[in-house]
């Protein structure tokens, strides 16, 4: 945002300066602001590349964790399931966050240990599982 407020200053700065009465005073003034407007601007742009850089960066470093998660969820499944349609299913309809570690867990809570009301967020996600463990057992039974 502070980037447009200082092109738009600048092309106000030289629309005013261009008036022809303008003493070399006035000229040194003039250019002197110039100056300090396109380093503004350039101090602007080099942050906002910086800023679209870092978003780049922490994109990169979401999409690699997601392939890691995916890829020991997988491994795992496999070593205690050895399933590899059960497990490619799971790895496909379970949430990137949830590990097969907290799939298990999910599905082997017992109803019966006291527990915290789950949030909506914790009620979605364990709707999920259960969703994905009838759709992956389909593909077993098949």
């Amino acid at each position: 945002m502070r980037f447009y407020w200082v092109v738009l200053a600048c092309v106000l700065f030289v629309a005013e300066s261009s008036n022809s009465g303008e003493s070399d005073a006035e000229q040194q003034e003039a250019d002197r602001r110039m100056e300090a407007l396109q380093k503004s601007l350039e101090e602007s742009e080099e942050m906002f590349e910086e800023l679209i850089g870092n978003s780049l960066n922490e994109a990169q470093g979401w999409a690699d964790l997601q392939t890691t998660i995916s890829r020991n969820r997988v491994n795992t499944c496999m070593a205690a399931f050895g399933h590899e349609s059960f497990c490619g299913c799971l790895n496909d309809n379970l949430h990137w966050v949830i590990t097969f570690e907290s799939y298990i867990e999910i599905i082997t809570s017992s109803d019966a240990q006291p527990k915290p009301r789950p949030t909506t967020d914790e009620e979605r996600a364990v709707n999920t599982v259960f969703r994905a463990r009838e759709r992956c057992i389909g593909t077993i039974l098949k």
